[in-house]
C-alpha cells in the first residue's frame, strides 16, 4: 500500500547490515535465532529491534569443505503501526509505530480503496530481499537475464492490501580462471566480459571453465490494513 519517501529494499539491506555492525550499542540486538545446523554451510544471524521496526538479516555461504559455491543474505523488515492520519487526495499517510515515533509515507497509485483506511487502523508491512550467489558446474552454459514480476491486491471495496515480488536472475559464464593471480573473467548476456579477484582462492579452485555464476535476487513487499476493532 505504501512506499516510503526516502526508502527502497536495497536502502533498507544497507541499513540492517550498518545497524548489525554497530559498535554504539544503540540499536538493541537481540541473540542470533536458532538456525539449524549444516556442515557444509556457514551461518550468522542478528534480529534488530527498534520499536517500531523490527529487521534481521542471515547470511549462508559455503564451507571450504562444501562441494558447491555459495552465498545468500536475506534480510527482512516488518513494520506496525496504527492510522494517525491520511489525505486522500495527495496520497500522504501518517503512521505511529510502538514507540511513539511518526512515520511519513506515499501511498503507491496502484493501490486501491484508500477511502476505506480511516484513523485508528493498523498497517501490517513486511519488506524481504534476498540475493544469493552460486557457482553452477557444466559445459559452456549460456549467459542469460531474466526478470519475473508478479503482484497481487484487495479486490475493489475491500480494506487495502497488496503483495509484489521481482526476481532477477543474472547466469554469467566462466571464460577465464588465473590462480596464481587469484583472478578470473565472466561474460554477461550482452557478450561483455570483465575480470575479477576472488575473495576467497580455495572457491576459485572449484570452478572451471564453462561453469556459470548464478546471481539471483529476490525482492517482496507485502501490506496489510487492518480495520480498527470498535468496542
Amino acid at each position: 500500500m505504501v512506499r516510503s519517501k526516502t526508502s527502497s529494499a536495497s536502502f533498507i539491506l544497507g541499513v540492517i547490515l550498518l545497524f548489525g555492525c554497530s559498535d554504539g550499542g544503540e540499536t538493541p540486538i537481540t541473540d542470533s535465532p536458532a538456525v539449524e545446523v549444516d556442515p557444509d554451510v556457514e551461518t550468522s544471524a542478528v534480529v534488530v529491534d527498534t520499536g517500531t521496526i523490527k529487521a534481521a538479516i542471515v547470511v549462508e555461504k559455503s564451507t571450504a569443505d562444501s562441494e558447491s559455491v555459495f552465498m545468500a543474505a536475506t534480510a527482512v523488515r516488518t513494520l506496525t503501526a496504527k492510522v494517525v492520519s491520511i489525505d486522500a487526495e495527495t496520497r500522504e499517510v501518517v503512521l505511529m509505530g510502538e514507540d511513539g515515533v511518526e512515520i511519513e509515507l506515499v501511498a503507491n497509485e496502484e493501490t486501491r480503496n484508500l477511502d476505506q483506511v480511516s484513523p485508528g487502523d493498523t498497517v501490517n508491512a513486511e519488506v524481504v530481499e534476498r540475493v544469493s550467489i552460486e557457482l553452477v558446474k557444466g559445459d559452456n552454459l549460456r549467459a542469460i537475464d531474466l526478470k519475473i514480476d508478479e503482484n497481487a491486491q484487495a479486490e475493489e471495496g475491500e480494506m487495502p492490501a497488496r503483495a509484489e515480488i521481482e526476481t532477477t536472475v543474472n547466469v554469467y559464464t566462466v571464460e577465464a580462471i588465473d590462480l596464481e593471480a587469484n583472478t578470473f573473467k565472466l561474460r554477461d548476456a550482452e557478450g561483455e566480459v570483465g575480470e575479477f579477484t576472488a575473495r576467497d582462492p580455495a572457491n576459485l579452485a572449484k570452478a572451471a571453465i564453462g561453469d556459470a555464476v548464478v546471481v539471483t535476487t529476490i525482492e517482496a513487499m507485502a501490506v496489510e490494513v487492518i480495520k480498527a476493532t470498535v468496542d
